[in-house]
């Protein structure tokens, strides 16, 4: 007798476009089902990972697509498992999906969806976050979709179809009617308002933030040091926008739950501290080692993380002992020496 159960998928907090396309592959092309015919379960349902139901599909919660070296994507972790490589446009998603996670290159492009999908959860919705974000789903759900029917309809692909343009352009090949594509590239472009709204917002903010505390780090090769800042915010926005506005080589950022975020600016070599931190809290601290501004995060907006214990004094003065600051005219030395 077939199993009735529905489906149960388990999501991060919130989706990356790598987490998306992984969702969407499984559902689709794994479970050969539509997103309405199954449930997506997000991982702050339940209250620790030992109380997740048996049954329940991992989408890089508990097992994470890099635990072991081999996957360079949540994408690429679902396509091996289920087989699903022979997919027309799939080794060509994955190939830009595991560059993007490792520089972060695609949320830079103009119009660029993969940085949309970052920006909605941030703005402002009218019904609980937990509807909010399956909305944020279903936004992008048609993208998925546009950008597999035409690879596997047309050989020759659309650049940059992670984009407003590139997804119009999408629609456009595969038949889709004018009138249709004006309306969704529409809704888009009020999303793309509401967020650069948002971060228009989050900069007059940051003008008149104060820190909560300043401390002093060293720099690499030098005597010298520099002026760093610890704020307290819950706005994902922020931290970006005050390292711009205060020119801070180092900021921290403590949430009012009290887990951390170390940013830095430019090519910096944050493993040492995250060792350092490791020792002290093993297994909920992870290290982003994008080459350009790197990041040291205890949960983040789509990880959840026990809070760490340490208090603002104790992080400060792990980071004192064990990071050193590269400055601008050492980076570049290093990118020269490089070749870059």
């Amino acid at each position: 007798m077939k199993d009735a159960r529905i489906p149960e998928v388990m999501v991060p907090k919130t989706l990356t476009w790598d987490k998306l396309t992984a969702l969407y592959i499984y559902v689709v092309y794994h479970l050969k089902l539509a997103l309405s015919e199954v449930v997506v379960r997000f991982e702050d349902e339940f209250p620790d990972h030992g109380s997740i139901p048996e049954g329940v599909y991992d989408l890089d919660v508990v097992r994470k697509y890099n635990a072991d070296g081999r996957c360079g994507s949540a994408t690429q972790r679902v396509v091996q498992e289920c087989g699903l490589a022979a997919i027309p446009g799939m080794a060509e998603l994955v190939e830009v999906l595991n560059e993007n996670n490792r520089t972060g290159f695609l949320k830079n492009r103009p119009n660029s969806l993969v940085w949309l999908l970052r920006e909605v959860y941030e703005a402002g919705h009218n019904v609980p976050f937990s509807e909010h974000r399956m909305n944020v789903v279903r936004m992008f759900w048609p993208v998925q979709e546009a950008y597999f029917q035409a690879a596997r309809e047309h050989d020759d692909m659309v650049q940059q179809p992670l984009t407003l343009d590139g997804y119009a352009a999408l629609l456009q090949l595969n038949g889709c009617p004018a009138e249709e594509i004006a309306e969704r590239r529409s809704q888009l472009e009020r999303e793309f308002e509401r967020a650069r709204n948002g971060r228009e917002r989050a900069r007059e903010k940051v003008e008149s933030i104060q820190p909560t505390r300043t401390f002093w780090i060293s720099l690499y090769q030098s005597s010298k040091s520099a002026e760093a800042h610890l704020i307290q915010t819950d706005d994902q926005r922020l931290p970006r926008e005050y390292l711009r506005e205060h020119m801070v080589p180092l900021l921290v950022v403590r949430k009012r739950s009290g887990n951390y975020a170390i940013f830095v600016r430019g090519h910096q070599d944050l493993l040492p501290l995250y060792q350092a931190l490791v020792a002290l809290e093993p297994g909920i601290w992870f290290h982003d080692t994008r080459p350009d501004s790197p990041l040291l995060l205890n949960g983040s907006s789509s990880r959840m993380a026990p809070t760490s214990k340490l208090v603002p004094a104790q992080l400060i003065e792990l980071i004192q002992g064990n990071y050193l600051h590269r400055t601008r005219r050492f980076q570049e030395k290093l990118r020269q020496r490089s070749g870059r």
